[in-house]
């Protein structure tokens, strides 16, 4: 299995700022995760007053995407997704994405009574290697399941 922010640089490589354009193009990765944590108590109050979710996506621009992910990759947060693909703005919708820059098959075998004494390894291995139609770019134990990564 490959290490998370070895598996971000390769998927979002040639992502940096483009300088000395008439407009800098910036590629803008999402995190989706309960965000509670990072918010002032304020805010949070606020929110709550709401009934708004703390779990939502942020998008940060290149350099801040890989510092809050190897944060919150080194404070072993669970529950956090990281955007395969970048947007040309600070919005996370299929009009705005500047680079599809992979895919990924999402299994969450542990919910299938036959598979779900199997570790991701165990799954991949013996369920999912020999029946793929090429190989993947990454395998990745999600924490409760497993993804197969295309870039």
């Amino acid at each position: 299995m490959i290490e998370p922010m070895v598996l971000l640089k390769k998927i979002y490589a040639g992502g940096e700022t483009i300088k000395g354009t008439k407009f800098d193009q910036h590629c803008y990765g999402a995190i989706l995760r309960d965000w509670r944590d990072d918010l002032s108590y304020k805010t949070l109050m606020k929110e709550q007053a709401k009934g708004s979710s703390t779990f939502y996506d942020r998008l940060y621009s290149h350099d801040d995407f890989f510092t809050k992910a190897a944060a919150l990759i080194d404070e072993g947060v669970e529950d956090t997704y990281f955007s395969l693909n970048t947007f040309w703005q600070p919005k996370k919708q299929t009009e705005d994405i500047r680079h599809l820059n992979g895919f990924a098959l999402d299994f969450d075998f542990y919910k299938k009574r036959k598979f779900m004494k199997l570790s991701p390894q165990e799954f991949y291995e013996q369920v999912l290697k020999d029946r793929l139609p090429m190989q993947p770019t990454a395998v990745v134990d999600s924490g409760r399941g497993l993804y197969i990564v295309y870039a």
